[in-house]
């Protein structure tokens, strides 16, 4: 029997904002879990793709190239990508997170692309407020979270508590005075609870340093070196509709350098703090479920994921009931069965997982497909990985074309960008690396280092300018 022919999704992303692993994830859900065929374009809206984008049958905005649709301006013509978008017929699908700044222009840009259907973080109660107006009259809304159960699913051996280094564990980073005072949480739980903890003679690695962030492997041993680790709810307190706030707290704050946030909220921001509820639930949440850490979280909704006392301990915002916190977290059959709990109902219901998510993403595009696929899509065998790893063009013609056919093909279950991505962004062949993990090392975003071990097992470790990066990139990709 025939099989049936499979519709063709483009998704549409940027590679140079897919920092994290979770972005990465985010993006691989599509083509593990969808019932489509998924292809993947790495682009940006300066430029217009240079194939029919009607051949497929429906397109997905992803978030790290949908952002850039808040640099744009009706004072401006609009970006090539956004006027190619605009004549599309098929539907169109966008996926927003950080919506809490340039929310006009996104307004605008959603419009003006003639977005069918809109993934979003915002609360369904606040959605009107942030998104209403008879220019997105027709949108369509799909909530989401901003990320969701870590893949693979393994259900890891739980360390024994009492052989557990720390009793409490954190890592925050210093806020941006813009996010308000859902933002300042960050930092007041973990400087609070570490001179609790100290008081006591309590072990406890509490950090709010950006230096100390920990990523891939190294945090999740962390986790599981710890009895709980702290928490609050992520996004921002504060909406930036007109994106005038951000660059006033900016400018202030180079005049004054040693300016407090109170100082700074006084002036500019505290008529603006708490219009608009759009507190979310971290994605660091799952990843400590899943590594069988508990959680202690500041009082909060944690959009309904986890419930107090069920899934987690809640901490008063004023610290009054910390004994009664602590108490919890060092009695090892109450904290087992807390973390139990947590399993069960998060990581094991399948809820939280991207298989369900992208579920109800494809049941959105089932709804305005036609029966059948625009057209067959036909793919042929770019280039082959050698036994040492090494990985070649099976074309003649220039590396110039063999680069650029990567960046739309997936070799191996990875995206090819990535390939792309870490070849010139950090000067390692790709035939090296065997796995890396990313860190950043500055606070002002521009440099990063890369570790990993090349096919030997050997250790690699490069550190790159991110600044110049982004120049050799604009400059040529292929060098």
């Amino acid at each position: 029997m025939p099989e049936t022919p499979r519709h063709n999704l483009l998704v549409l992303y940027y590679s140079l904002s897919n920092y994290t692993g979770t972005v990465f994830e985010y993006l691989e859900a599509f083509s593990k879990h969808s019932r489509y065929n998924i292809y993947y374009a790495d682009a940006s809206l300066d430029s217009m793709l240079t194939y029919d984008l009607e051949s497929f049958d429906g397109i997905i905005l992803f978030y790290s190239l949908a952002v850039q649709c808040k640099t744009t301006s009706p004072d401006t013509p609009p970006p090539p990508l956004m006027r190619q978008l605009r004549r599309l017929s098929i539907p169109k699908l966008c996926i927003l997170q950080d919506e809490y700044d340039c929310v006009n222009q996104m307004k605008a840009a959603l419009a003006y692309m003639r977005i069918d259907g809109l993934v979003t973080c915002v609360p369904p109660s606040e959605l009107a407020r942030v998104y209403g107006g008879p220019e997105l009259a027709g949108l369509t809304y799909i909530p989401a979270l901003t990320g969701y159960v870590p893949e693979p699913v393994v259900r890891k051996a739980c360390p024994p508590l009492a052989g557990r280094k720390y009793v409490l564990g954190y890592r925050g980073r210093p806020p941006r005075f813009y996010y308000g005072r859902l933002g300042q949480e960050k930092v007041r739980i973990g400087t609070e609870m570490r001179r609790i903890c100290e008081e006591r003679g309590l072990a406890a690695n509490i950090e709010t340093d950006e230096y100390k962030r920990l990523y891939g492997d190294d945090w999740f041993a962390f986790l599981q070196d710890c009895r709980a680790v702290l928490g609050v709810e992520s996004g921002s307190s504060i909406f930036d509709f007109d994106g005038t706030l951000r660059p006033a707290v900016e400018e202030y704050t180079r005049e004054h350098p040693d300016a407090d946030f109170e100082t700074v909220h006084a002036l500019l921001l505290h008529e603006h703090e708490g219009l608009i509820r759009m507190n979310q639930i971290s994605p660091r949440i799952f990843e400590a479920i899943l590594n069988w850490t508990g959680l202690v979280l500041f009082e909060g909704e944690y959009s309904g994921v986890v419930l107090p006392w069920e899934h987690y301990i809640p901490l008063k915002k004023d610290f009054s009931n910390v004994d009664e916190v602590l108490r919890h977290v060092l009695d090892d059959a109450f904290l087992m069965g807390m973390m139990q709990r947590a399993w069960r109902d998060v990581i094991e219901s399948g809820r939280y997982s991207y298989a369900t998510f992208i579920g109800r993403l494809d049941n959105w595009f089932a709804e305005r497909l036609p029966d059948q696929p625009r057209s067959r899509m036909l793919a042929g065998v770019v280039a082959v990985q050698d036994r040492t790893g090494a990985v070649r063009s099976l074309h003649t013609d220039t590396q110039e074309s063999f680069w650029h056919a990567l960046q739309d093909v997936r070799l191996g279950g990875h995206f090819a960008t990535s390939l792309v991505y870490e070849r010139m962004n950090y000067g390692i062949p790709t035939r090296y690396i065997k796995k890396c993990t990313f860190k950043m090392i500055k606070d002002d975003c521009r440099e990063w280092r890369i570790e990993g071990e090349d096919l030997s097992g050997e250790r690699i470790k490069r550190t790159r300018q991110l600044a110049c990066v982004r120049q050799r990139m604009r400059r040529s990709l292929w060098n």
